[in-house]
């Protein structure tokens, strides 16, 4: 043993240190926390031996028993003084790990009888906890087979754009109660929602089957369907088969509803049938889009000529046919009109200065269609083209006359001729000759050389009630020099004519 005070070895047997003079110690210094775990181990083992006098279950003792006296006796008897040689006592040891083994036995026999109790407490856990989970069991299943709770379920996520695990949900809440119309609607638009637009309509295709299997009156429901289905093949562009659908529903509120998918053929501004003169043909229709059409008989389509304007329809025979297509491209019946266009005899020119006698001579006026032509004759020949035409009033000529007229048309199709006879039988106080002398004595008097011109006369003019001799200036080789000189029938006066195409009438001037 070594001293803890100087570290010199000391001798077995001795209490003190034969250099340093310290006591040895062969207990411990005092600790609280050990003293108290003694306390209790000591105690224990005093109430095991109680215990163990009687047996653990009222039976007889167990074998080597730990004598009472003795545990209480360790736990209270005192250490030995100095000079005492207890320490030295070689039975010391043994009996104190004799009185631990005595403490393990009194742990083994309370862990004996708190084992009982340990399983009942296990047992009563595991019991609550079986009912506990039965009753959830009961509470899932009734709520997995409740139809109110599921649909609300999958509605709520639907809201929420969970679409998948909605369309999960509701369909089992189908297989609940398929009764409900409002489970295959939400399915449809979870579909609708997915892009799975085939499927989405598969679920409502089947609600108007059953509809029609129970041979149900048209509803709001079935608007609800169909509004769900045209959305579905409106995601398709599918717009042939809305049109289809529609058009085999006899519900006026839904076809109204969805008018605009429907492409009318166009309209023709003027009916079919025959003319007599060219005619301009408009094609509307209802609604945006693109009318095609074809002049030639064939049946149009998206590659035939697009109608931007008016078409002229000419002499002759034409059918029209037109397609409107919509911005939908959906196509609508053919239309077809077919138009004759024959061009009537053209009319006559009307003479507005009627046969027979005049006294006071008037101008030979004709009215005649606008983009015809007039051409007359004075020979009593009938008029052509090669003609003279008729571009201005005629002068009345002395005596007696007559005019034929012809009008053509500028498809060179020919009038009937007109013809008017006129016997001119004028008062006259001065004979024509004294009127010719009179006028190149006049214009001698003003300076000109009249007798190096001719003067002729083959026609009158009147005005108010005074009539007049137009007479031409000719020059001495014969032609017309383009003066013209009016000479009163009774007064003799002389005036220049001048022609006005404004009033399209003669003006007189004193000369």
């Amino acid at each position: 043993m070594i001293c803890s005070n100087c570290g010199a070895e000391i001798k077995e047997g001795y209490m003190y240190c034969s250099r340093c003079g310290e006591e040895i110690r062969i207990v411990p210094d005092y600790e609280p926390e050990i003293f108290i775990e003694l306390s209790e181990s000591i105690s224990s083992i005093a109430e095991s031996y109680e215990l163990d006098s009687t047996g653990p279950e009222g039976g007889p003792a167990p074998s080597d028993p730990v004598p009472v006296p003795e545990a209480v006796a360790f736990g209270n008897e005192p250490f030995p003084e100095e000079g005492d040689s207890g320490f030295r006592d070689d039975t010391f040891l043994p009996r104190f790990l004799s009185r631990l083994k005595g403490e393990d036995k009194v742990k083994e026999v309370r862990q004996r009888k708190r084992a009982p109790r340990i399983r009942m407490a296990g047992i009563l856990i595991a019991g609550t906890a079986f009912v506990a989970l039965f009753l959830t069991a009961i509470f899932k299943f009734n709520r997995y087979f409740d139809y109110d709770i599921q649909y609300a379920d999958a509605l709520a996520l639907h809201d929420e754009g969970r679409y998948e695990e909605s369309l999960n949900i509701a369909r089992h809440a189908l297989s609940i109660n398929n009764s409900e119309d409002k489970t295959r609607f939400l399915i449809a638009d979870d579909y609708y929602e997915l892009g799975k637009y085939d499927e989405s309509n598969a679920v409502l295709f089947s609600m108007l089957s059953d509809r029609e299997a129970e041979k149900s009156p048209v509803s709001s429901g079935d608007i609800n369907i169909y509004d769900r289905i045209i959305k579905n093949y409106r995601e398709l562009k599918d717009y042939d088969t809305i049109v289809s659908i529609l058009s085999d529903s006899e519900d006026e509120e839904l076809i109204s509803r969805y008018s605009v998918y429907f492409a009318e053929a166009p309209v023709f501004s003027k009916k079919g049938g025959d003319y007599e003169k060219d005619i301009k043909l408009s094609l509307s229709a209802s609604a945006p889009g693109v009318i095609y059409y074809t002049t030639d008989g064939t049946e149009p389509d998206s590659t035939s000529k697009v109608y931007k304007a008016p078409l002229d329809i000419r002499e002759g025979e034409m059918t029209v046919s037109a397609l409107f297509v919509n911005e939908y491209g959906i196509s609508s019946p053919v239309a077809s009109q077919t138009y004759t266009v024959d061009y009537p005899v053209a009319r006559p020119p009307k003479l507005l200065v009627s046969s027979g006698t005049y006294e006071i001579p008037c101008l030979i006026r004709v009215e005649y269609p606008e983009n015809y032509r007039v051409f007359y004759t004075t020979d009593g020949k009938d008029p052509d083209e090669t003609s003279k035409e008729y571009k201005k009033p005629l002068e009345m000529p002395l005596g007696s006359s007559e005019f034929r007229f012809v009008a053509i048309d500028e498809r060179g199709r020919r009038s009937v001729v007109v013809s008017g006879e006129y016997r001119l039988k004028m008062v006259c106080y001065i004979d024509l000759e004294t009127a010719l002398n009179a006028l190149k004595i006049q214009l001698m008097s003003k300076g000109e050389n009249s007798l190096l011109n001719e003067y002729k006369c083959g026609y009158a003019y009147g005005y108010g009630n005074n009539s007049f001799y137009l007479i031409d200036e000719y020059t001495y080789s014969g032609s017309r020099t383009g003066r013209r000189f009016a000479v009163d029938t009774k007064t003799g006066s002389i005036f220049e004519a001048s022609w006005s195409s404004d009033k399209q009438d003669y003006s007189l001037s004193v000369i």
